[in-house]
């Protein structure tokens, strides 16, 4: 290949790059699938240590029909499903938050922001089970962002409380421009750049 041949494929391969930018896209995208694995699913702040642990100690009712993803028996303290009047239990009784993730099959074992699954879906902006995505403004811009107000309060709600939890850790910074720098050589190869 000739010096002005390969000139001209370096210049057509940084045309493809300004338009799509596939590195970043691909490096962005592991980024934001590895940061909600770390909260959703391990219960992670950004330095690594567990978000916090759920409440064990503190009674508490909740009703099923709107403050549940999942339903429950209504029933009081002691296990009656009735009043002392025959009116029905509009809630649920549990020795704790703990007890109640526990009856509705959500893990106990360390805090993960993840109850109904709406905070975790708005974060990712995908379905339980899919890849997350950040929304894509331009080929060198993307943005992570909750679009509803309820749950950046949630999320204001648990980094007042817990710490830092949705800044990259030092770990997924480097990741991340290793997965760039990887990708970017590949597609370099791929365009036989290199």
């Amino acid at each position: 290949m000739t010096v002005e041949e390969y000139n001209a494929k370096l210049s057509d391969f940084i045309v493809e790059l300004k338009q799509k930018n596939v590195p970043f896209d691909r490096a962005v995208q592991s980024s934001v699938q590895q940061v909600g694995n770390r909260i959703f699913v391990e219960g992670k702040k950004t330095n690594g240590e567990p978000i916090g642990q759920y409440n064990t100690a503190d009674p508490l009712y909740i009703n099923p029909d709107k403050d549940s993803p999942k339903t429950f028996p209504k029933k009081g303290k002691e296990g009656n499903t009735k009043f002392k009047d025959g009116k029905d239990h509009k809630t649920g009784y549990f020795d704790s938050y703990a007890d109640f993730r526990a009856e509705i099959g959500r893990p106990i074992n360390t805090i993960n922001l993840v109850l109904s699954g709406d905070l975790q879906s708005d974060f990712r902006k995908a379905e339980a089970g899919q890849p997350a995505e950040a929304t894509k403004i331009s080929p060198t811009k993307y943005v992570v962002q909750l679009d509803r107000e309820i749950n950046e309060k949630k999320f204001e709600g648990a980094e007042e409380r817990f710490g830092e939890i949705s800044n990259m850790s030092v770990k997924e910074l480097e990741d991340y421009q290793t997965i760039g720098e990887k990708e970017l050589i590949n597609l370099m190869d791929k365009k036989g750049l290199l």
